[in-house]
């Protein structure tokens, strides 16, 4: 393959990439993530189990706002335990939109607390009083109260139900091992957000395997119950081969920092991103590029590698580049691409991990 080579964080030698768009009016930047990456040996979200387990493959022929609306709300939702395949560690929430979901939404960041616990109560016993419906010493903060950034919901109605718009990695992780006759609750505090009157709609459905509670504020202590019905879950498991993740709550924009963020990498591993103006080709090779040949299955090469910057991964599996764009008319509307590559050499014969690719717009 061809050799790369290493540029400081500054995007100097971008300007002789793109053409002169001096007298451009203001302009909006973008940074969204596109492809897959590949299997490593970090710790992270797996495969989600989704429950009820009948909507895993198709939607659930309904839709709800509660409880990501405008009013502070606290949320309970049970799961009967055949909805899973047995004993797993949860280490993360997933929410997706409905295929019949068409509002736009724009993003905001969203207070939300959740706690998972185990009760020996049914869809039908489930109380009306929220306290009731853990059993005594099941109940784990799995995500403390703080700032969780929801995504922009495009007004195009979902497609893909194995697609989760929302993913929420936990900070504990949750061992779910019930016990005989006990069944998992799921509890979402909603206290506000940043965009006033917000509504989430996410897909729900009809179901015997479930019910909720919910009631306003976020301090209720008991609440409307519904049996049979409620939001469609994706909970994923804990694994130890999860597949590195490009990510960045930021948009580029000239005279600004942005960063870009790796997740569930190899602790302690270098880490190389990559940066191009091409997701198509590189150097004459097509992209994106099965790594199969090389010893890399199921890993492609998604952004021409123009210029690196190397990091060591930190023991909670992250890095970071922060790229300090020049204050410069001429890079506004400039395209980019980014991709990480992480030394893992239990993951593959090539012995290198990859994350999936981002793809951004330079903004002012």
């Amino acid at each position: 393959m061809p050799t790369t080579q290493r540029i400081p964080q500054r995007f100097p030698r971008l300007l002789a990439l793109v053409p002169c768009l001096a007298g451009l009016a203001a302009a909006q930047g973008s940074y969204s993530v596109y492809g897959s990456g590949c299997p490593g040996t970090g710790s992270g979200l797996g495969a989600p189990n989704v429950a009820p387990a009948a909507y895993a493959n198709q939607f659930g022929g309904s839709d709800n706002a509660i409880p990501f609306w405008p009013a502070p709300t606290r949320y309970q939702q049970l799961f009967t335990a055949d909805q899973f395949g047995g004993a797993f560690t949860i280490a993360g929430l997933g929410l997706r939109r409905n295929d019949s979901a068409t509002v736009e939404v724009d993003s905001a960041l969203v207070q939300l607390e959740i706690r998972i616990g185990r009760t020996s109560r049914t869809p039908a016993t489930m109380s009306a009083v929220f306290s009731d419906n853990f059993d005594p010493g099941t109940e784990v903060v799995v995500l403390p109260a703080g700032l969780v950034e929801f995504p922009k919901h495009p007004a195009a109605p979902a497609t893909d139900p194995s697609a989760f718009d929302i993913v929420i990695p936990f900070k504990t992780p949750y061992p779910y091992v019930p016990g005989a006759g006990q069944n998992l609750v799921v509890q979402l505090v909603q206290d506000g957000a940043s965009m006033p009157g917000y509504t989430y709609v996410m897909d729900a459905a009809g179901s015997a395997s479930t019910a909720r509670l919910y009631g306003s504020p976020a301090s209720a202590t008991s609440g409307t119950k519904e049996t049979g019905y409620g939001l469609v879950m994706g909970l994923y498991a804990l694994t130890n081969h999860a597949l590195p993740k490009l990510w960045s709550n930021q948009t580029p924009q000239i005279g600004n920092d942005f960063p870009v963020q790796l997740a569930q990498a190899r602790p302690f591993a270098p880490a190389v991103l990559l940066l191009g103006t091409s997701d198509a080709s590189w150097s004459g090779l097509p992209l994106p590029h099965d790594l199969s040949p090389y010893g890399a299955p199921g890993c492609a090469l998604l952004a021409a590698p123009s210029f690196t910057n190397v990091r060591s991964v930190k023991a909670d599996g992250t890095a970071k580049v922060t790229y300090q764009i020049p204050l410069s008319l001429q890079l506004v509307g400039a395209s980019f691409y980014n991709q990480w590559a992480v030394v893992d050499p239990t993951a593959n014969a090539w012995g290198l991990a990859f994350s999936n690719g981002g793809a951004g717009s330079i903004g002012q």
